[in-house]
């Protein structure tokens, strides 16, 4: 019930895998795309990215994406807004 318990899991997960969810072969892509300053042309690369992601991490991804919508929808209840997630 703990939801920090659940977090710390979670991060323990992603950390422990042998490759990384976003993998090392699309590093510069992925630090490419950080710098591309118009938030459309951002998007659209980002989902091609996501779509050079091997079929497991792209799962993985969307059910991470999927955790964090339903945490978002409780912002009332639980406090943790989009801002808060990516801190």
């Amino acid at each position: 019930k703990d939801p920090h318990t659940v977090a710390g899991l979670l991060r323990l997960w992603v950390r422990e895998q042998a490759e990384p969810l976003l993998t090392e072969a699309l590093y510069a892509d992925w630090i490419a795309l950080a710098r591309v300053a118009d938030p459309r042309l951002q998007l659209l690369a980002a989902l091609a990215l996501v779509a050079r992601l091997p079929p497991v991490h792209r799962e993985c991804l969307a059910r991470i994406f999927e955790l964090f919508a339903q945490v978002v929808a409780s912002e009332s209840a639980n406090k943790m807004g989009i801002g808060n997630l990516a801190t």
